[in-house]
C-alpha cells in the first residue's frame, strides 16, 4: 500500500492495528449480544 501524506503527521504511530482489534471486538459483542448470527458474524 502507498503512503500517504498522513503518515508523515503520525510518525512512527500506526492507528491501525487499533483500529482492528478495537472493530474485531465489537463486532464480537455483537454477536454475543445476538445482535448478529454467528454466520453474518463469519460474512463480515
Amino acid at each position: 500500500m502507498e503512503k500517504t501524506q498522513a503518515y508523515q503527521c503520525l510518525g512512527t504511530i500506526d492507528p491501525l492495528p487499533d483500529l482492528i482489534q478495537r472493530t474485531n471486538r465489537y463486532l464480537l459483542d455483537l454477536r454475543l449480544a445476538k445482535w448478529i448470527t454467528q454466520k453474518q458474524y463469519e460474512q463480515l
